[in-house]
């Protein structure tokens, strides 16, 4: 990880994609069953088998293709992922497994930490709990733009919601951060991925979440 040194996100995406490769896969299924086809069995396998080469990632950094093809490098590395995605699934409710597989896949293998305990933290550790999330999703862009920034930035309270689940302490901090502090988090994104996390985390402090000292 030359550019990014985020093997956490690329873990991410590359469950992202397969689950979203899947659910294609599954809406085929659907179509050609009907509409009264109820729960549908998919085979995840050829998906997992063509993931790391697919078009899919043609929108992300280099890196997160390699990593692909590192986590996938063995049989049994394609097996376990594919075994992750199979199952019985009503519609809409694949993507809905992305953090259980992240857990299983991505916590395991020890690719991402496991998600920290909120309870007990200040408001300055979930400040800068949101700041990882939101350059972990910037990582993704292979050049940041507006539309895509600011896109990030209307769905990253969402997103750590889902990656964390539900705390009020962080859900509040996260709104109130965003809110006062969204130019500043646009424009600190589009200055580039160098030295990103420190700059983020002084955000914190302009928006009185931590003390200098802290960070």
């Amino acid at each position: 990880f030359r550019r990014y040194n985020n093997k956490c996100e690329a873990c991410r995406v590359m469950i992202d994609e397969g689950l979203l490769g899947v659910e294609r896969q599954l809406h085929e299924v659907a179509s050609a069953a009907g509409r009264n086809a109820g729960k549908l069995n998919v085979d995840s396998s050829k998906v997992v088998d063509e993931l790391c080469d697919s078009n899919a990632y043609d929108q992300y950094p280099d890196d997160f293709r390699r990593a692909c093809g590192i986590m996938l490098s063995t049989g049994d590395d394609k097996d376990e992922l594919s075994l992750s995605f199979e199952g019985d699934f009503g519609r809409g409710q694949l993507m809905k497994r992305s953090p259980v597989v992240v857990n299983s896949i991505c916590v395991e293998k020890l690719w991402c930490p496991g998600s920290p305990d909120l309870f007990g933290m200040d408001d300055c550790q979930l400040c800068r709990v949101v700041t990882y999330e939101y350059e972990s999703r910037l990582s993704r862009f292979r050049e940041p733009e507006v539309d895509m920034v600011e896109e990030t930035l209307d769905g990253i309270c969402n997103r750590v919601v889902e990656r964390h689940g539900y705390h009020r302490g962080l859900a509040n901090v996260c709104d109130d951060f965003v809110n006062d502090m969204d130019d500043q988090l646009l424009q600190e994104a589009m200055r580039g991925m160098g030295n990103i996390k420190e700059r983020l985390n002084l955000l914190c402090a302009d928006a009185g979440f931590c003390e200098s000292g802290e960070l």
